[in-house]
């Protein structure tokens, strides 16, 4: 009817065209659709490549900062590997300067103790020369001291005082040194006193012969003769060149040995204590024998 009737078909697409697109349009709208189609998957498109070209640069920066590090551990391993080296040399260059020094201090060690026990057996030498001097001489009628110059009793048994040549070393470079020393004037002995009959026995015992009695001999005459043994023993034992007339003050040993009073030259325990700390001598530690 309506390909029969064109009237017909105009009134029933006049009626349509109101509520339905015609062809034309609806083609239109499908273009419309598909071009909107297009955009969107290519604003997509877009999206995602920008996406991935950020991830890309995300993981070019991560993998630039991952090579950072891994070339600062590489220098961190660098340097650790140089500082072990370094400190291996160090303790090697550490252990050889001990090693020397050990070896060094065990050489003067044996050096000192052989030099010791040379000393010892010249002074073992030199006792007995002057052991078979003595045997020259009647060793049999007296003491030790007596024979030395005690004039008397009261003499032997006379409270006394000596000076150590250590604490007097010391004493007088603290003098020489210290401004608590300035204008004064210090008489140094030992800090203890004792009596000759205490010590002579010791002495004795030292030199291998017997108490007795006292008897009174002046070393400044018994001595005067005895240089040539002096000389004589100097050569043999290799001792110091020291002359003879310079070696002891035989008239002060007789002054010294004769004082028939108790002497007692201030208070040297007070000295020792207040002035010049640390300093003891005991005149029965001296030679170690009394």
């Amino acid at each position: 009817m309506l390909r029969a009737d064109p009237a017909f078909r105009d009134y029933v697409l006049e009626l349509t065209r109101r509520a339905y697109a015609d062809r034309v349009e609806t083609e239109s709208r499908f273009d419309r659709v598909l071009d909107e189609l297009r955009r969107d998957r290519e604003a997509q498109a877009r999206t995602w490549e920008e996406q991935k070209r950020e991830e890309h640069l995300k993981w070019e920066e991560q993998n630039r900062r991952w090579e950072e590090q891994n070339l600062k551990w590489e220098e961190q391993n660098r340097r650790w590997e140089e500082l072990k080296r370094e400190d291996s040399l160090k303790w090697a260059a550490h252990d050889r300067e001990a090693k020397f020094k050990w070896d060094e201090q065990a050489r003067l060690w044996e050096e000192s103790t052989r030099k010791w026990q040379e000393s010892g057996r010249r002074f073992d030498r030199v006792h007995e020369e002057i052991m078979a001097q003595a045997r020259k001489f009647d060793r049999s009628i007296g003491a030790l001291g007596a024979r030395w110059g005690l004039r008397s009793e009261k003499a032997f048994r006379a409270l006394y005082q000596v000076t150590d040549s250590e604490l007097l070393a010391a004493c007088m470079h603290w003098c020489a040194t210290s401004p608590a020393a300035r204008d004064e004037v210090f008489n140094i002995t030992n800090t203890d006193y004792f009596r000759w009959e205490n010590l002579w026995p010791g002495f004795a015992r030292a030199f291998d012969m017997p108490p007795g009695g006292v008897q009174t001999i002046r070393l400044a005459e018994f001595m005067a003769d005895k240089g040539p043994l002096w000389s004589a023993m100097q050569k043999r034992y290799d001792l110091l060149p020291i002359a003879y007339d310079q070696l002891v003050a035989w008239p002060f040993v007789d002054y010294c040995l004769t004082r028939d009073y108790d002497a007692r030259w201030g208070d040297p325990t007070e000295f020792v204590q207040e002035v010049y700390r640390g300093m003891w001598a005991h005149t029965y530690d001296m030679g170690g024998f009394i």
